[in-house]
């Protein structure tokens, strides 16, 4: 297995206090299979394309913003169907299940996480 160089890019990276649904998102949402599509090309350029890299920090903060406005199906869009979340221990003694796997269960946990804990914002100041 060969190691490769890799350089890290120091950006800026906000998101937006206030927010709603975008037309991509909406788009995304209506038409997953184009969005899926869009994705995987996307991820087939090389990882130094400009395209690429601004595609990657759109989708990062169109997903933190979602996120904060409580837009659960939004942020979760682009995951994988299998996605699988698996809990910290600790959670699981406060009711939590210890996985939860496919998109609409992690929508769930993070529901659920809010209602027992309360809201929470990413407010990110850098992407590296």
């Amino acid at each position: 297995m060969s190691q490769e160089n890799v350089e890290l890019v120091r950006q800026p990276f906000s998101v937006a206090s206030r927010s709603r649904r975008r037309l991509d998102e909406r788009l995304g949402l209506r038409f997953p299979g184009v969005r899926t599509l869009l994705q995987r090309l996307l991820w087939r350029l090389p990882p130094r394309s400009r395209l690429r890299q601004a595609s990657r920090r759109r989708a990062l903060q169109l997903g933190f913003e979602a996120v904060n406005r409580g837009d659960f199906e939004a942020a979760f869009a682009s995951y994988n169907a299998d996605v699988e979340l698996v809990s910290d221990s600790r959670l699981i003694g406060l009711g939590f299940d210890g996985v939860y796997r496919g998109r609409a269960e992690r929508v769930r946990f993070q529901q659920r996480w809010v209602a027992e804990w309360g809201d929470f914002r990413f407010v990110p100041e850098e992407l590296l």
